[in-house]
């Protein structure tokens, strides 16, 4: 298929040596067969004719050619309208693949954005882009690149510097980055134990309100009568050992310490 006649503007006299008589069109991209006469045809309309449309002499082992010289210089300087019904533009034949390839705002073009792939006119490539699920985008919080398609996710469930909520039930905490969190939980909701635990303490809080429990007056004074009963049986033990006693020094230096 060829260019149709009525896009040209030039002398349509002028046009009938480049008309292919298979499609009807001007001829694109016009090829000379290898007749006397050197009728000009579309390249792919006599791609595997073995005789001349147009005469009927045989090919025979002889290929079509492409214009050139003077010929070419004609074609090339026919002139015609754009080729997809843009407005505006009226140019040579010669011209006409670059204004398609750069310029024409009815030519389908190719999205750039690594992944996409959509074809869509050039006229309409601006919204598509600013749309396009592949376009790379900055997070507004972390300000890390990735995909527009990907942004919702990272947003929700990953980026580190967005303000979560704690996820502990009925805790009435503030706002944090999601990055903070973990350590949040560990220091305001994991419950440890009290570090006199080993002398029979059960008490359990948060680790952040560990350290007023184990200076609240109440408490210190539950631990006392906890270790009072391990320091008895350290001071029954020492008084059964012999004066000079390795051991005798060590219980004596442990009792004091627990009893001040």
């Amino acid at each position: 298929m060829g260019l149709d006649v009525d896009l040209f503007v030039s002398d349509k006299d002028g046009l009938s040596e480049f008309v292919c008589s298979i499609c009807l069109d001007v001829s694109r991209p016009p090829v000379v067969f290898p007749c006397e006469a050197e009728h000009v045809f579309c390249a792919d309309c006599v791609r595997n004719v073995k005789e001349c449309p147009s005469d009927r002499q045989p090919r025979g082992n002889n290929a079509s050619t492409p214009l050139k010289g003077a010929l070419l210089r004609t074609y090339n300087n026919l002139k015609l309208k754009c080729s997809n019904g843009c407005d505006g533009w009226t140019g040579s034949l010669g011209d006409l693949d670059s204004h398609l390839a750069s310029r024409c705002r009815l030519s389908v073009v190719v999205c750039l954005h690594e992944g996409c792939g959509q074809k869509i006119t050039r006229e309409s490539m601006d919204t598509h882009a600013r749309t396009c699920n592949h376009r790379i985008v900055a997070c507004p919080y972390c300000n890390d690149d990735m995909k527009r398609a990907s942004l919702t996710d990272h947003v929700s469930f990953v980026c580190p510097s967005v303000l979560v909520e704690c996820p502990r039930a009925g805790a009435s905490c503030s706002r944090l980055p999601r990055r903070q969190m973990n350590q949040h939980m560990e220091h305001e909701h994991v419950e440890v134990e009290c570090s006199w635990a080993d002398f029979g303490c059960t008490h359990r809080c948060a680790r952040s309100k560990l350290e007023t429990h184990e200076t609240d007056n109440r408490a210190l004074a539950q631990h006392m009568r906890l270790v009072q009963g391990p320091l008895r049986s350290l001071r029954n033990a020492a008084a059964l050992l012999p004066l000079g006693h390795p051991l005798d020094d060590m219980l004596y230096f442990s009792v004091q310490n627990n009893t001040h």
